[in-house]
């Protein structure tokens, strides 16, 4: 609505710099004081503060953000980029309250719904299994062995691409974290995004 809107652009103001742009920290700032404002977030257990879970569910949604809208210049996404984006409708989108079934529980056909928008608690839980699955030392970390492993239906990782991705990917110590990782899930799953065509290119180059 118009007054979400007017409100979430006072918000912005008060995080974005003198350029108008947001950076990395400004938009984790944003997503962790958006949780208590978004009816099928708020009263996750998850997602209270000093949940160990929230400090991944944040860098979710503020990795897709960056990778998605942030300019070539990597110099922080423009306020009015991030208002008029369909990511940020998608953020909206977990406003309502989840309607309740006869016992009081959230319906389970809702609770699906909410699993292709990246922003939810089940998007961010499915994609974090995920990579604790792909970590078999469970080091927090992924080895390029580990990362051979990831597999879907539109994607299967050659040796080959798994080096150069760790050749040109932020690694730490030779392996990947999770950060780095939800960028890796973010391009795939947009690979004709120009941004995560990019991304991609500079692995196959």
């Amino acid at each position: 609505s118009l007054t979400s809107l007017l409100g979430t652009r006072i918000r912005l103001a008060m995080l974005e710099d003198s350029k108008g742009r947001l950076s990395e920290a400004a938009l984790e700032t944003f997503v962790q004081e958006s949780i208590p404002r978004l009816g099928r977030l708020r009263d996750h257990v998850h997602l209270q503060p000093g949940h160990s879970f929230l400090p991944f569910y944040v860098a979710h949604c503020v990795r897709k953000l960056c990778l998605l809208l942030e300019p070539k210049d990597k110099r922080g996404i423009p306020v009015e980029v991030l208002l008029l984006s369909s990511e940020l409708a998608q953020v909206f989108a977990l406003a309502p309250e989840p309607p309740l079934d006869d016992d009081g529980n959230a319906a389970e056909d809702d609770a699906s719904s909410d699993e292709d928008n990246w922003f939810s608690l089940s998007a961010a839980i499915r994609v974090y299994r995920q990579f604790l699955e792909l970590d078999a030392d469970q080091d927090g970390m992924l080895t390029a062995e580990e990362l051979s492993r990831y597999g879907e239906t539109l994607m299967t990782l050659t040796p080959a691409f798994v080096d150069r991705l760790f050749e040109v990917a932020n690694t730490f110590d030779g392996r990947l974290d999770y950060k780095g990782y939800l960028d890796f899930v973010i391009c795939c799953e947009h690979r004709s995004h120009p941004n995560c065509m990019a991304y991609l290119f500079r692995v196959l180059d």
